[in-house]
């Protein structure tokens, strides 16, 4: 059994898809110059229990989908110091009474509507009177690409 200090309680992680769209789109010769983040999906997806908590998963780079997607919603997006910051929010009042879901994960889309980003936290339960608001910050740096960076002399 796994110690309680085992438990994650947020991930987020640019995908595979990310990395690949932003190297296409710095091609010429006929490739789209074009890339960006679109909507995300709320989900409940990339939990485990350890000690009968909630856990967050390691997200797979090559995720192409994620389970339980009960709304699609507009984001806010930024970018400060290396970061890519998302902000977005469920309402209270966005599902009508009687509705709940419960949420852990969240699916960033591009314009395309192909996941590029996932980000995973604690469950929560979401309903009519009841809403969620996020802030996502995803570092753009993988740490093998800063292994390249070293010059040896």
């Amino acid at each position: 059994m796994q110690s309680q200090s085992n438990i994650v309680l947020e991930r987020s992680e640019l995908l595979d898809k990310y990395y690949d769209e932003r190297a296409l789109s710095s091609l010429p010769n006929g490739y789209s110059a074009f890339f960006q983040f679109g909507q995300i999906d709320w989900g409940y997806d990339l939990i485990e229990e350890i000690g009968g908590k909630p856990s967050c998963q390691p997200i797979p780079t090559d995720k192409q989908s994620i389970q339980g997607i009960f709304h699609t919603s507009d984001a806010n997006y930024t970018y400060v110091n290396g970061n890519i910051v998302v902000t977005a929010s469920l309402p209270a009042g966005t599902f009508p009474d009687g509705a709940q879901h419960q949420f852990s994960c969240v699916g960033i889309k591009d314009q395309k509507g192909n996941y590029v980003a996932i980000a995973v936290t604690q469950p929560v339960w979401v309903y009519s009177h009841r809403g969620v608001s996020l802030e996502i910050i995803i570092k753009t740096a993988r740490s093998d690409s800063l292994q390249s960076a070293i010059v040896e002399g």
